[in-house]
């Protein structure tokens, strides 16, 4: 019975070292972002060392298989984002399952994509931008920074819902992806909020719509696609802390606390807005369904579109 008190008294004293929190995409992503300022919550809050590893490629698979097959001590653990969602449905064999190998704790952040253009494009909003696509059907791309990407889960999805042809040009990552619609190699992007903010701000890209059902609040005149009369079209990419699944509930509880003190944070809360992000309340019951919902969506429309990555 003494591995049993051993493991109990572990688990009960956690966190008594430095803690890994893995991002599954490159420094200065996403992912990268949110894992850093929780990061830096926690250990502030827990009075050990919280730091982040980068493990990005394969579309956040590397990231995301470490952590599923890691020591569920609370040592490790992962900022998932949407991928989760959607790359069950489009790889066939990924080398973990998410719902099953993963242990969500809570949904920290939401941030919308946004559809630019360039300022020279001939359209003003979604509408002119449907009837462009449809006056010259696979003539007009989107730049995407990769397969199954929410970016290329949300221009997927638009084609879908407005029978639009649009070519999907797969780059090496978003900051690539937003310099080919700055030098006109690519006509649109549906990229994160929080990379185009600053060049939908200085005009050097047009804010055509956000992703969301409805407005971000730091791109107030921007309508949502929805109000651009596609009435049930919404991605609202998301970002949350998880562990590996077999962790023990007390663990996940301290953390899931702890992260939600974090994200408390007036002025945290103050930076996530300023880039165009919202902070989330959902803890690990609601954290863990929303992942379910968001994986049936996107498993219908990779089956509708036949969108594969492998």
């Amino acid at each position: 019975a003494l591995p049993i008190f051993i493991s109990i008294a572990h688990a009960q004293t956690w966190p008594s070292r430095a803690i890994t929190i893995v991002a599954p995409g490159a420094a200065g992503g996403t992912t990268d972002l949110v894992g850093r300022l929780l990061a830096d919550g926690l250990t502030k809050d827990f009075g050990h060392p919280v730091i982040v590893e980068n493990k990005a490629g394969a579309a956040t698979n590397i990231g995301n298989r470490y952590v599923a097959r890691s020591q569920p001590d609370g040592y490790t653990l992962l900022v998932g984002a949407a991928t989760l969602a959607i790359n069950p449905a489009i790889y066939s064999d990924l080398g973990y399952e998410p719902q099953r190998d993963l242990a969500p704790v809570r949904l920290l952040v939401r941030a919308p994509n946004v559809i630019v253009v360039a300022p020279s494009a001939p359209a003003a909003n979604v509408r002119e931008l449907i009837n462009w696509a449809r006056a010259q059907p696979g003539k007009l791309n989107y730049a995407n920074p990769g397969v199954g990407t929410s970016v290329h889960m949300s221009a997927e999805l638009f084609k879908s819902m407005t029978g639009t042809d649009i070519a999907g040009v797969p780059y090496k990552g978003s900051g690539q992806a937003v310099t080919a619609v700055l030098s006109g190699e690519s006509q649109m992007t549906f990229e994160t909020i929080m990379l185009v903010m600053p060049q939908v701000k200085s005009a050097k890209l047009r804010a055509l719509a956000v992703t969301s059902a409805k407005r971000a609040a730091a791109l107030p005149d921007v309508p949502s696609v929805g109000e651009s009369g596609l009435a049930d079209y919404e991605v609202n990419p998301w970002f949350g802390i998880l562990a590996p699944a077999a962790t023990p509930g007390n663990i996940v509880r301290t953390l899931d606390d702890a992260s939600r003190r974090v994200f408390a944070n007036a002025e945290l809360r103050a930076r996530l807005h300023a880039m165009g992000a919202e902070a989330a309340g959902e803890g690990a019951d609601a954290f863990r369904a929303h992942i379910r919902g968001e994986s049936l969506k996107w498993a219908a429309l990779a089956k509708k579109a036949n969108i594969r990555a492998d």
